[in-house]
């Protein structure tokens, strides 16, 4: 394999290691607020706090803005399921 192609995939792998340790933080913060929410009987879905985190991540990301977009979409969906879970007790 070419030398630099693999120096490359060895940072995107040091990378996703990183990226790995922060979704799984972020899951469980989500499994917190939706034991919250649960708990205080809130609604599962905040439009205009999902479309904030949307606007957060994607603001200065230049020609990588609909990237971001789509790939917080997704993070937010996942959130979601695992917090309909938690509110209808899995």
């Amino acid at each position: 394999m070419d030398k630099q192609l693999k120096k490359i995939r060895e940072e995107i792998d040091k990378i996703d290691s990183k990226i790995k340790d922060l979704l799984i933080k972020r899951l469980e913060m989500a499994e917190r607020i939706g034991v919250i929410k649960k708990t205080e009987n809130l609604p599962l879905i905040d439009e205009g706090r999902e479309e904030e985190i949307i606007l957060r991540v994607s603001d200065k990301t230049g020609k990588f803005q609909k990237n971001m977009e789509m790939i917080y979409k997704k993070i937010i969906e996942e959130t979601t399921l695992l917090q309909r879970e938690i509110i209808n007790d899995r």
